[in-house]
């Protein structure tokens, strides 16, 4: 697994216990929904599922004539879309349905595709946070945990790494205690 950072390390002795972060190797981002480039693309998509969305962070929903900046606040149509329209830089967000039902729907959407965005400028990214155990410099003990999104903040993946340790630790004595 490469490391992208070493959070925390503690050693007691010819034992180490070293809490990190990876890329995630297998990550699942089918949940935040897809780019499309053209109506071909929308083929099965509800209405309702997918945004247009301008390189300024101007942005609409597809079954909606009205514009909101990128803080949800309602705008006139930017100059970019009447010049260029869909042949300019639009760009459509198929969402996904994960927000049905939820008030912020049309918010938490918005977050979706930005982090899209990020995603294809290797921006934001999933990552793996766990912990490993070390004796005498083998590897005894390890847990992690994949699909942490890389946004999620200091405090929550420490916290994550934290826990991930506790149970790297389990690992490494059950193993001296077998061997």
């Amino acid at each position: 697994m490469d490391t992208i950072d070493t959070i925390r390390e503690y050693t007691a002795g010819d034992v180490r216990v070293s809490i990190r972060t990876a890329y995630d190797s297998d990550p699942d981002y089918s949940w935040l929904g897809r780019f499309a480039w053209d109506g071909r693309d929308f083929a099965g998509a509800k209405d309702h599922e997918y945004i247009h969305h301008l390189a300024s962070g101007a942005q609409r929903r597809a079954d909606s004539d009205q514009w909101r900046d990128e803080h949800g606040r309602f705008m006139e149509a930017p100059e970019e879309w009447r010049t260029e329209g869909r042949h300019g830089e639009a760009k459509y967000v198929i969402v996904g349905d994960n927000y049905e039902g939820d008030p912020h729907a049309y918010h938490y959407a918005y977050q979706d595709a930005l982090r899209l965005r990020a995603m294809v400028r290797e921006q934001w990214c999933f990552i793996a946070v766990g912990a490993d155990v070390y004796r005498k410099g083998i590897r005894i003990g390890s847990a992690y945990l994949g699909g942490v999104e890389s946004d999620s903040g200091k405090e929550y993946i420490l916290e994550e790494g934290r826990m991930f340790a506790r149970k790297a630790i389990q690992e490494a004595r059950a193993w001296l205690k077998a061997s």
